[in-house]
């Protein structure tokens, strides 16, 4: 504070701005709403008094490869929330991102971050009506329902078919019974060889 000679009554304040390379951070979580082919991520920048250029980068690894369309944060700004939706991904895999912020005084790298994609969906068939079927086991692998469906052959043949339930599970089955009295009549002669679990269901 100063008092200029020509003017006792005048008081004068010197302030200064001061600016620096932009300051980031993450929210929690830093990657939401991520499917098998997508995934929206943000960041927070505080462009510290200079008008910023901010962008995502990512990839498969730390050398990320590809980045976003570059977002203009004001100097006046202040914390500034940014997003986007990152498209084209493959499914079942760990991706890299980190948020880059640029403005006059200098460069952040935001800390790395990671999220991995979903599996891609299962796509099941269109459903039609086949009548009765006998749903004889449940299996986590298709190799293991193979070794199901091999016994299911020795008791129906060739109407013994390996079936989605879902999207989670191998169904063995016998299908294209035509009335509940002859599912049922099956039904008994499968639990007599060993498929205590079978059920009667309508495919």
């Amino acid at each position: 504070m100063y008092r200029e000679d020509g003017d006792p009554s005048a008081i004068y304040a010197a302030v200064v701005t001061r600016i620096g390379p932009p300051v980031v951070s993450y929210p929690a979580p830093a990657a939401t709403d991520v499917t098998a082919t997508s995934a929206h991520v943000s960041a927070v920048v505080d462009p510290q008094g200079a008008d910023t250029i901010a962008t995502f980068e990512y990839g498969t690894s730390t050398d990320y490869r590809d980045s976003t369309d570059e977002v203009n944060v004001p100097a006046t700004g202040g914390r500034t929330t940014m997003s986007a939706t990152l498209t084209g991904l493959s499914p079942a895999t760990t991706y890299h991102f980190r948020i880059n912020a640029v403005n006059t005084p200098g460069e952040t790298n935001g800390a790395d971050q990671t999220f991995t994609t979903a599996a891609r969906a299962c796509r099941l068939g269109p459903e039609r009506d086949r009548g009765w079927e006998i749903a004889l086991a449940h299996a986590k692998s298709r190799t293991g329902a193979l070794t199901v469906l091999r016994h299911a052959h020795k008791l129906a043949g060739s109407s013994a078919k390996l079936e989605r339930d879902g999207c989670t599970d191998y169904e063995p089955a016998i299908v294209g019974l035509k009335s509940k009295r002859s599912a049922e009549a099956l039904l008994r002669r499968a639990k007599a060889i060993g498929f205590a679990g079978a059920s009667i269901e309508r495919s």
